[in-house]
């Protein structure tokens, strides 16, 4: 059950910057945040991760913390839109690799252009080393 006069006065404690309260709010609700992560995006590294950015953002936006009664129902409701954003994101990113994946066959095309310039630079190179000095020249081949 949440001490809500508990959880109040340490939200006051951590818009003065402190440290103490900040890892009492961060003991009492990583482990509850990260399992309501975990099981909607069954990864368990990347549910750390989003309860840990929460909580950075948490503690940089500490100040402007508006005093809640029900602070776990903030924190739940923050880490919920943290998942959207990502499932979101993934969406995004599908349908980009999906994209690529119907342009990949006409990469025939990207790869015989490349093709072309890779011949034309490399005799334009040549001719630039046929106008360097007869022992300058004789040197750079040497190198190669």
């Amino acid at each position: 059950m949440t001490n809500y006069n508990e959880d109040t006065n340490l939200i006051n404690h951590l818009k003065k910057g402190s440290i103490g309260a900040y890892t009492k709010l961060y003991n009492k609700y990583f482990q509850l945040l990260f399992v309501f992560a975990y099981k909607k995006i069954r990864d368990e590294e990347l549910a750390k991760d989003m309860v840990q950015e929460l909580f950075i953002r948490l503690w940089e936006r500490r100040e402007n913390i508006s005093e809640t009664k029900n602070f776990s129902a903030y924190l739940y409701v923050a880490i919920r839109n943290t998942v959207f954003d990502y499932f979101t994101h993934q969406k995004v990113a599908n349908k980009y690799i999906e994209f690529l994946g119907n342009y990949l066959p006409n990469s025939r095309i990207v790869e015989a252009d490349y093709k072309i310039r890779e011949k034309q630079l490399a005799e334009y190179i040549e001719r630039q080393i046929q106008t360097l000095p007869v022992k300058m020249r004789r040197i750079f081949e040497l190198n190669l």
